[in-house]
């Protein structure tokens, strides 16, 4: 009988912009010309009943004999139901470029093996990936996280390295903070707004481009319907420099997951003078709320990764 790799995912965002990248990452390990594969990354993947995608996507992408005689890597690792309670289906799965899996794949391992008690502590410190990216590091007294996602078993011990299972699949930035917004149709009315913005005093569009890391809370297009743009149209008809003072209020110069969220805090948005609190609600649930807001708004789809920063969507406006 096949063993089971703990762990499980939730719904992943954005996979249409990933499909455009092109995968130039530079792989780190030692891979001697001769070796045992038993007990090895690749061959306890191979061997397990929960992670058969994982292991189809190790041959398909030629890394199968990296993780069983390169190394020793820390790989963190998401199952099968990881990848369907992302919506991955087989069919999607079969789909998917090899490009966009080889860089998923090098971007969820560590070279050298880390142990889970050497990871650093952070908040959010950067650690490099096989892919080239950074990842980001948080060890509380709630858990471990990587991007804000929870490590929820550490230290699988194999002959090249560790296995560590996540909470959901750890994704690499699909782009900039604009080009995942501009690549989902959920986020149009935003991009008409930011679009809009250039007709006034600050172009939001120009902030986001600065080379500044930013966390933004992004509106979906109900966001702005219940705020009473009925229209994309409506948007672009407004007056920019309000347009301005709306998304300013939805930033904040750091980066912010969800694991940053344990504690409730404040903090200060782009919009000068005014502050947003972001918190947990019922316990569990990752919320944030504007100072005139009723009550808070729960993150609909959390820890996105950009390049220059972290998307969290909500379905609500901020209200300064």
């Amino acid at each position: 009988m096949k063993a089971k790799i703990s762990g499980n995912i939730m719904v992943f965002f954005c996979l249409s912009a990933y499909a455009l990248l092109f995968f130039t990452g530079c792989v780190k390990s030692n891979v001697p010309s001769t070796g045992t594969n038993t007990n090895t990354l690749k061959s306890v993947i191979a061997n397990s009943s929960n992670a058969t995608l994982l292991d189809t996507a190790l041959t398909r992408t030629g890394l199968d004999s990296l993780y069983t005689y390169g190394g020793p890597f820390t790989f963190f690792v998401a199952t099968d139901e990881a990848f369907l309670l992302s919506g991955i289906t087989p069919a999607i799965f079969d789909a998917l470029p090899d490009s966009l899996l080889k860089k998923i794949i090098l971007y969820n391992t560590l070279y050298p093996a880390v142990l889970s008690g050497q990871l650093p502590i952070g908040p959010n410190a950067p650690v490099i990936t096989n892919s080239g990216d950074s990842v980001f590091i948080t060890n509380n007294g709630s858990g471990a996280y990587i991007n804000g996602i929870q490590i929820e078993s550490f230290d699988l011990s194999v002959s090249n390295g560790l296995i560590d299972a996540v909470a959901r699949l750890v994704l690499p930035p699909a782009g900039t903070i604009m080009q995942i917004a501009q690549a989902d149709t959920s986020f149009s009315y935003f991009a008409a707004a930011v679009a809009r913005t250039s007709a006034g005093e600050t172009n939001i569009g120009t902030v986001l481009a600065n080379g500044n890391i930013y966390t933004i809370f992004l509106p979906d297009n109900d966001a702005f319907r219940g705020a009473g743009y009925a229209t994309a149209a409506a948007v672009t008809a407004a007056d920019p420099d309000t347009l301005a003072k709306v998304l300013l209020y939805h930033i904040i110069p750091r980066r912010a997951f969800t694991s940053d969220f344990m504690v409730s805090q404040s903090q200060q948005t782009l919009l000068e003078n005014n502050s947003i609190t972001y918190g947990l609600i019922s316990g569990s649930v990752p919320a944030v709320k504007g100072n005139s807001n009723t009550s808070p708004t729960v993150i609909l789809s959390s820890n996105i990764m950009a390049r220059n920063g972290v998307i969290q969507v909500i379905g609500q406006l901020l209200t300064p």
